[in-house]
């Protein structure tokens, strides 16, 4: 059984320069398929990307220019998307909900669910033109099993989840999430 996509597929990885992300992008490489490694500028610098992506693009995932003008940049290099891996996010600091500022809380949702959703909205066109399309959304088990002192992030997770199911729908049957 094959679980790699076929080789030569083109798959946008966001988030590969960390651990799960970095493996993703770099077992796609391994399987031949064309992979554009999607992170943070900064952790393009500190953790570059596996060898032998096709492509590395600078975002900030929370602003939506950002995410225009990297998913532009993708579609004048590639056309159409095979793929989408959104392996990004971060938990922030362990705290119960009490004690987490709202605009700690709010910056864990915009740097997990409200990235996904600016993600998603920007590789629509390219995914929905690729070939067998799916789309990946890495949550957490968080979003079924809350850990205290995790608030934001397990709404945000769960938020992912909900979100892959609705847009699901809404691609069917043309790509997969």
């Amino acid at each position: 059984m094959q679980l790699a996509p076929e080789p030569g597929r083109r798959i946008a990885v966001v988030g590969a320069c960390g651990g799960i992300g970095a493996a993703v992008a770099k077992a796609l490489v391994d399987a031949g398929c064309a992979v554009a490694a999607i992170d943070l500028p900064v952790s393009l610098e500190r953790a570059p990307p596996p060898d032998h992506v096709s492509l590395t693009l600078p975002i900030d995932g929370r602003d939506p220019a950002s995410v225009a003008e990297t998913f532009a940049t993708l579609k004048d290099a590639w056309g159409e998307l095979d793929g989408l891996v959104i392996a990004s996010g971060f938990a922030g600091p362990r705290q119960s909900l009490a004690e987490t500022a709202i605009a700690a809380f709010d910056e864990v949702i915009e740097g997990n669910l409200r990235l996904t959703a600016l993600m998603l909205q920007a590789a629509a066109p390219m995914i929905l033109r690729g070939h067998a399309p799916a789309a990946v959304l890495l949550s957490s088990d968080m979003a079924y099993a809350p850990q205290p002192g995790y608030t934001a992030y397990v709404a945000a997770k769960a938020g992912i989840v909900a979100l892959g199911r609705a847009v699901a729908r809404e691609w069917a049957p043309v790509a997969r999430i």
